[in-house]
């Protein structure tokens, strides 16, 4: 027990304990494009569910940005980082679950954590853009994830590893397919309630 709750916050410390002034990005980030969705949406006088829908999710992709790469890499100090550091990548897929079950029981929590993060963005895009599919949504969270590798490796602040990108892309899909079942069920239930008033 004690060495999971050592692992859940060594996993927090490295992903979001940020600095001052990177807590300052966020919200002004934050606001800016609160502002602009909602300013744009109620010039073309969109939905207003939309709207928050869209807000949430640029903002829930910039905090994965913000944990992922900003938050590792000393901007103050980029030569020095891309000079003196290698680049790190892990091409083998699904190399976590061969250390998962030889023993490394941090990795268990690593994979979670990168379906997670990326399960409010598959649950979110359908409801800013109705008619999307599955593949889109495929292709959407394997550029995001793929865009945050490449960073990762080129900026030398991270490893650029294959199973991140299954466990983002498969957390994104997860997500969609959760809304579709939630949508199943509330409009199962409008339906029946509909017919019992009718009844009645």
């Amino acid at each position: 027990m004690t060495q999971l709750l050592e692992s859940v916050l060594a996993l927090l410390h490295r992903y979001f304990i940020l600095e001052p002034f990177e807590k300052g990005v966020i919200i002004a980030f934050i606001c800016v494009t609160y502002f602009l969705v909602f300013t744009i949406g109620f010039l073309k006088k969109a939905e207003w569910k939309k709207l928050i829908c869209l807000g949430l999710l640029i903002n829930g992709i910039f905090l994965i940005y913000v944990s992922t790469v900003l938050s590792r890499f000393p901007f103050w100090n980029t030569w020095e980082i891309l000079r003196s550091h290698s680049f790190s990548y892990n091409l083998i897929p699904f190399h976590s679950y061969v250390k998962m079950f030889t023993g490394h029981s941090n990795y268990i929590l690593e994979v979670l954590f990168n379906i997670l993060v990326f399960m409010p963005a598959g649950f979110l895009l359908p409801q800013v853009c109705e008619k999307i599919t599955w593949r889109a949504v495929f292709i959407f969270s394997f550029l995001i994830t793929l865009s945050i590798e490449l960073m990762q490796l080129f900026f030398k602040c991270g490893i650029f590893e294959t199973d991140d990108i299954i466990h983002n892309v498969l957390g994104c899909l997860l997500g969609f397919l959760l809304y579709k079942r939630v949508k199943a069920l509330v409009e199962a239930y409008k339906k029946k309630q509909e017919v019992y008033n009718e009844v009645e």
